[in-house]
């Protein structure tokens, strides 16, 4: 029949259900309901397209399910059907929707990779952030030529030593150019400031010290003096010829009139103000030249520096530059505090401290005028340009910038720079563990100091330095030293060490007249610092405890106690040098105390806990009594903590040998007992909490 050109043989076309083996098309084989034969020209030809009637014969219509209308089709059938207009949209249309969400759900990805916040990385420390900073007052370091006086020649044959500590860094105390008779401040009375005194060598000589420091991985950083020099200097000299404005000097210190005594004298009759210096002078000397006064907030023999000037703070920039060009890694600033003095010169205001008879007339004031001045902050920072300037270019070899300000955390944390990008030091030197007396205080000093340090400022502990007691002699009980020491090395930040703590040097207490030589301990031997500077011990030479290169010779200063000393303690595990030693490499070999972030424990009056931590790294738990009597039946498990504890931790370091534990044993965080001066470290692995 004709329909269009097609011929449809229906039941070749829907022949998918042939005869089954063993039947016929007889009456005892019958098809299933939906194979019964249905009009097409009924109600179901509604369900199949016009292309299908086109394919069937007008002369046979199929039998097909209702709702299987496509049910028996052949392949070649199906293609031919799909291939209708209808489908090919429908096709296309569902590519494109399918295409469609996938760019856009690949946008979105990429959308949110971009603007969401990224998980913080640790970055790596920078070499300073991780220091253990060696402190070195060279006069009494090591004696390489026997004249009695220590050199940076000895700095340099000492280096293995240092190396030996696991120390990265040495501070040096000024060796430049200064009044250097008996009974002056040695170093700190400048006559240049780019110039070696050579008593302690040359520029030649300090150049070797920083290279062979860089060839040990170490640095070197020295002394920067802003806030006076001494009165030989060149500067000073030229001011106080004449106070004309035609004087290039005229400025550069801080003159005032006053009322000269009558003889003159160093002293006027009426001070320009009630200013003391903190060594219970006047804070101001009449100069019989100019017939003015100048300020000290030192020595007399130290005039301030008028940093107001813009003579003086250029002339401190090249200072800076000098140095930074010859190849130092960085500066401390002496008397940061003192920089700036009020340009009024006004009174200062007494405290509610009473001035008792024969106490010291600087307590009895409150510096409002005279010390750490807003003005103090802005050069700070002013020179860490100068810095950052030189560090341009360099991704780990970082010139630093150290303050040390001794103040009250809140005020001395300024210095690290402000919240709104402002940058100062890179440390600001903490003099807080100087001031311990408890547990509960040294808890109120930690976190005073780095819960207020702005964010990203790295902290810093110091025990001691060439101006304050040595830990030794500050301790009631020497049991706490070691302690101390535990702390020191495994708080967050930088640890100062002062030169002679690691073996436990004591201050010397018997200052006989012939042996002094600061000019402070003539005004009173209660600020004679001579005590705190006394030669490095090395042997058992009882003369000059190995100080001097030469058997038998004279030291500038006496040594304290010839036992405490560098051999008797070399290789025995008991001993405060061993123990530090043990204490610096555990810093370098685990992260969490490199750059790990800190959780307090157990704090109290005795007590002093807390735990070091950084993914991927063993938590470190370091626990120490600090007090003066013994704490039992510690349950760190009761304390609240954000990190779950352990029951047992494998011990690495403790502070003597005399303990119940030693390293590698495990010790049960449910019942500890710590009699005073007793310390532990101890670790576990990390596990991610979920």
């Amino acid at each position: 029949m004709d329909n269009d050109g097609y011929t449809v043989e229906v039941e070749t076309s829907f022949s998918s259900d042939p005869a089954r083996p063993g039947t016929t098309d007889s009456d005892d084989y019958r098809k299933p309901t939906e194979y019964e034969t249905v009009d097409i020209n009924a109600d179901t030809k509604d369900t199949f397209s016009p292309d299908m009637n086109v394919m069937l014969s007008s002369t046979e219509k199929p039998s097909l399910p209702v709702d299987r209308p496509y049910a028996d089709m052949g392949k070649e059938d199906l293609l031919r059907f799909s291939d209708t207009s209808f489908w090919q949209r429908f096709r296309l249309i569902s590519i494109l929707l399918f295409w469609a969400a996938w760019l856009g759900l690949l946008g979105a990805v990429i959308g949110l990779t971009v603007v969401a916040p990224r998980c913080d990385k640790q970055p790596e420390p920078m070499w300073w952030q991780e220091s253990v900073v060696y402190q070195i007052y060279v006069r009494s370091f090591f004696d390489t030529d026997g004249d009695g006086v220590g050199d940076i020649q000895g700095v340099i044959d000492k280096l293995s030593y240092l190396k030996s500590l696991h120390v990265n860094t040495v501070l040096l105390s000024s060796v430049f150019e200064s009044e250097h008779e008996r009974f002056s401040d040695y170093g700190y009375e400048i006559t240049n400031h780019t110039n070696i005194q050579s008593l302690y060598g040359s520029a030649d000589v300090l150049h070797h010290l920083i290279n062979a420091a860089h060839n040990e991985s170490m640095h070197v950083l020295i002394d920067f003096i802003p806030n006076h020099t001494g009165k030989n200097h060149f500067w000073f000299q030229e001011s106080r010829a004449t106070s004309n404005y035609t004087n290039e000097f005229w400025n550069y210190f801080v003159w005032a009139n006053c009322d000269p005594t009558t003889p003159p004298s160093d002293y006027p009759s009426t001070p320009p103000n009630n200013w003391w210096s903190v060594y219970n002078e006047s804070a101001w000397s009449f100069d019989i030249s100019r017939k003015q006064c100048y300020l000290h907030q030192f020595l007399s023999s130290q005039p301030e520096l008028n940093l107001r000037s813009s003579g003086v703070q250029g002339q401190l920039e090249r200072i800076l530059r000098f140095w930074l060009d010859f190849g130092v890694d960085g500066f401390r600033v002496i008397n940061t505090a003192y920089l700036f003095e009020s340009s009024d010169l006004q009174d200062e205001a007494p405290t509610s401290q009473k001035c008792l008879l024969g106490s010291n007339n600087y307590n009895c004031y409150d510096h409002s005028n005279t010390l750490s001045l807003p003005e103090n902050y802005d050069m700070v920072a002013r020179w860490r340009e100068i810095i950052d300037e030189y560090n341009s270019g360099y991704t780990n070899f970082t010139r630093v910038l150290i303050t040390d300000a001794d103040l009250e955390a809140t005020r001395a944390v300024r210095y690290y720079g402000n919240k709104y990008g402002l940058n100062g030091a890179h440390l600001a030197i903490n003099y807080g563990m100087t001031r311990f007396n408890s547990g509960l205080s040294l808890n109120n000093i930690v976190r005073d100091w780095i819960d207020g340090s702005p964010m990203h400022a790295t902290p810093n502990w110091l025990t001691g330095d060439q101006d304050r007691s040595r830990l030794s002699s500050n301790m009631d009980d020497s049991r706490l030293i070691n302690a101390f020491h535990m702390l020191r090395m495994t708080l967050p930040g930088v640890a100062f060490l002062y030169y002679g703590e690691e073996i436990g040097m004591e201050n010397l207490e018997n200052l006989e007249d012939g042996n002094r030589h600061d000019p402070a301990g003539n005004i009173s031997l209660t600020f004679s610092r001579d005590r705190y500077r006394t030669p490095m011990q090395w042997t058992n030479n009882t003369d000059h405890g190995g100080f001097m290169n030469v058997s038998n010779g004279n030291p500038w200063l006496p040594i304290s106690n010839a036992s405490i000393n560098v051999e008797n303690q070399q290789g025995h595990p008991d001993s405060t040098l061993e123990f530090i030693r043990s204490m610096n490499k555990l810093r370098q070999d685990e992260g969490s105390l490199r750059y790990g972030a800190i959780h307090y424990l157990l704090n109290d009056t005795n007590v002093f806990s807390y735990i070091r931590e950084h993914e991927g790294n063993n938590r470190i738990l370091v626990i120490v009594n600090i007090g003066n009597s013994t704490t039992s039946n510690i349950n760190l498990h009761n304390l609240q903590s954000s990190i779950s504890l352990p029951t047992e931790a494998e011990v690495i370091i403790v502070t003597n040998t005399a303990m119940n534990w030693s390293a590698k044993e495990k010790i049960n965080l449910r019942s500890i007992e710590l009699n005073p001066g007793d310390g532990i470290i101890a670790k576990w692995e990390f596990v991610r909490s979920l």
